[in-house]
């Protein structure tokens, strides 16, 4: 999910950095560092790595066209880090971080990472969540070795073949597409449909294109609309308009939260009651808040973690700790609660790493974590040398207007048997 081109453009310098606790701050890194006495084992400092600090990266779209997605997603990774820096830190350290804008353009995500390789250097970076960004960045995080860690979208480069540094939380597109495929068909009792498609012009959207395609041929079933839209378009009329003509049985969304509000309300202008379902990018409170009862119903979308709304112990945790480090307001997003799990999973692999903090010793970290309990939010968390698949169960979500609260429709288990983890897993 994002709005960059696949074609690189001309680089240039841009990265903002914010405070952990708020987002608006100049300053060059989180506010929730501090420094700690007593021994951390062996400094890095070429790494991001000191006696009594560890530099750790996370880079998001902080001005540009995807913040209403990604800011959640930050705000629960700074939650962690938040938490960890309260407990006292890893190993004798406090988290400092390092915070990049990638803008939704290409050469502001290179440049931010560019600068936390070796300007700032940063131990391990976490987001780059926008596709494209993220396809042209693999290149350099391979060849850089450095520890890339639960970005909010995935990238199959990322993933096939499966490098040594980079480790993912959210299950790759083809599960969420088994998943989304899956239930839907038995829902609506199509077991050869006819699938619309509308998805973001970006990496992502082109993997989730051809990925559905695929599976809809597989089962005997006919794509019969496939519509495209740019990231910072305020109207999907035009594509609505295509989608509804060509009568899909349901129509597989992927997008930025804001477009899948556009999609439902060009939908409402047409009357439409085609049931829609998204991959997780396109979900979260925003499209739901855009339209009435009416419309919002028809939408689904689906997430390998649970908003708040859904009560589990891992989940209450996870409200306290929004509250006390000033997120509540995004604790309903299923963004956040993987910003969350994401920063769970560096801070346990930090620990992992032990006194002597480098890069290659948090890969190695990363590799030891299995079976990380997250208390229900999501499935656990588990890596091995050969899986860089943290997270491959997800489920549909709805949002109950009635209630005010999102639902999940099913447990993750139900789900399992339609994923056939074609990027490993």
């Amino acid at each position: 999910m994002q709005s960059a081109s696949r074609i690189g453009i001309a680089l240039s310098i841009a990265s903002l950095a914010l405070g952990a606790a708020a987002c608006g701050s100049s300053d060059s890194s989180s506010n929730a560092s501090g420094s700690s006495g007593g021994g951390g084992g062996k400094s890095s400092p070429k790494e991001g790595v000191t006696s009594n600090t560890i530099n750790y990266g996370l880079i998001y779209d902080q001005t540009g066209p995807q913040t209403a997605s990604q800011t959640p997603f930050a705000h629960g990774f700074m939650t962690q880090i938040d938490k960890a820096n309260d407990a006292g830190g890893i190993n004798g350290r406090k988290i400092k971080l390092v915070l990049g804008d990638e803008k939704g353009q290409v050469p502001d995500g290179i440049a931010a990472y560019k600068k936390m390789v070796s300007q700032t250097p940063v131990v391990g970076i976490t987001g780059i969540n926008s596709s494209s960004i993220q396809e042209a960045a693999l290149p350099l995080i391979e060849k850089d070795n450095m520890p890339f860690v639960g970005p909010q979208s995935t990238v199959k480069e990322g993933l096939v073949p499966v490098h040594k540094s980079v480790f993912y939380i959210v299950p790759p597109y083809a599960d969420q597409v088994d998943v989304l495929l899956g239930y839907e068909q038995k829902a609506l009792n199509k077991p050869k449909p006819k699938v619309g498609i509308f998805r973001l012009t970006a990496s992502s959207g082109i993997e989730v294109g051809d990925l559905v395609k695929a599976a809809v041929k597989k089962e005997g079933g006919s794509v019969v609309a496939d519509q495209q839209m740019d990231v910072t378009a305020t109207s999907a009329d035009a594509q609505a308009q295509k989608l509804v003509s060509a009568h899909p049985d349901f129509i597989v969304v992927h997008s930025a939260p804001t477009q899948s509000a556009a999609l439902l309300k060009s939908m409402q202008k047409l009357g439409s009651k085609i049931p829609l379902i998204s991959t997780f990018a396109g979900g979260g409170p925003l499209p739901y808040a855009a339209v009435p009862a009416s419309v919002g119903s028809t939408f689904q979308y689906t997430a390998p973690t649970s908003p708040s709304d859904i009560k589990t112990d891992g989940q209450a945790q996870m409200e306290a700790d929004a509250s006390k480090y000033g997120y509540s307001k995004d604790v309903t997003d299923s963004a956040y609660a993987i910003g969350y799990i994401s920063g769970l999973t560096v801070v346990n692999a930090l620990e992992n790493a032990g006194k002597d903090l480098t890069r290659e010793s948090l890969i190695s970290g990363l590799e030891k974590i299995d079976n990380l309990d997250t208390g229900g939010i999501s499935e656990p968390v588990s890596y091995s040398a050969t899986d860089h698949v943290g997270l491959s169960a997800t489920r549909p979500y709805k949002y109950n207007y009635s209630t005010k609260k999102f639902e999940a429709i099913g447990e993750f288990s139900d789900y399992t048997s339609y994923i056939t983890h074609a990027y490993g897993g």
